[in-house]
């Protein structure tokens, strides 16, 4: 009897904890949601939206890396047109050396 209530203890508490994980997880992901909606309301010029869309992703999920990129016709990569984060020459280098 003792077993079965250590166990199902221990099954709670994980449930517990990974429910809380993902609550927190969903909240952040909401945040940087709604950060970047009101960067679309106010931010008029494109480059700077772009590139305000990436510190807003650092920010609010800490990522490492954020970048977007487009295709010009003609071309076989993915080009950067906005960066933010820790490694920001990243998407620079991979493009330096891969084209």
């Amino acid at each position: 009897m003792r077993d079965r209530e250590l166990r199902a203890s221990i099954e709670m508490a994980l449930y517990k904890h990974h429910s809380e994980r993902q609550v927190t997880h969903l909240n952040q992901v909401l945040w940087a949601v709604r950060e970047v909606n009101q960067l679309i309301t106010r931010e008029k010029k494109p480059q700077r939206l772009l590139e305000q869309a990436c510190r807003i992703l650092v920010k609010t999920r800490d990522y490492a890396l954020v970048w977007i990129g487009k295709t010009e016709e003609g071309h076989k990569f993915v080009l950067p047109v906005a960066r933010a984060g820790r490694h920001q020459d990243y998407p620079r280098y991979c493009h330096d050396h891969l084209g």
